[in-house]
């Protein structure tokens, strides 16, 4: 993910947010009483809430960061357990479409060790199945997303 991909700014009285899907971000954005705008694919806030909107984006994909780093994120079975995608670090890592399809490696994600099974779970219940040893490479994270 880039800096690139988070933009806020003021039209018509109204804070409007554009950042890439992560699925923690629609729940705490309506909490703040964010709306999202289909039409033109963004998030509107009340500007008065400049603050707590720029403290969202900071904790979810490290908004304001001028410092990165590449990490390291080893695929564990409570990682991996049931799920057709691994999102980290305010991005997608990982995701596989359906249960014989490869997985395909976000942007910025690279393969250090390890892999992934050539199958995935069932027909309805699509599951990573990385083998045990697998290490993603995850290039400019944010620090302040980096728990040392």
């Amino acid at each position: 993910m880039a800096m690139s991909d988070v933009s806020i700014a003021e039209e018509k009285g109204m804070l409007v947010v554009r950042v890439p899907y992560y699925p923690k971000f629609p729940p705490h954005a309506r909490m703040l009483g964010g709306r999202w705008l289909a039409g033109q694919r963004v998030w509107a806030f009340d500007v008065r809430d400049r603050d707590r909107v720029i403290g969202l984006l900071s904790e979810i994909f490290g908004y304001g960061d001028t410092e990165f780093a590449d990490v390291e994120f080893p695929i564990s079975d409570e990682v991996q357990s049931g799920v057709s995608s691994i999102w980290k670090f305010g991005r997608e890592l990982v995701c596989r479409i359906n249960r014989d399809s490869q997985p395909v490696l976000g942007r910025g994600v690279t393969l250090l060790s390890g892999g992934f099974e050539r199958s995935g779970g069932s027909r309805n219940n699509i599951r990573i199945a990385a083998v045990e040893g697998t290490v993603l490479l995850v290039r400019d994270v944010p620090k302040s997303l980096v728990v040392e």
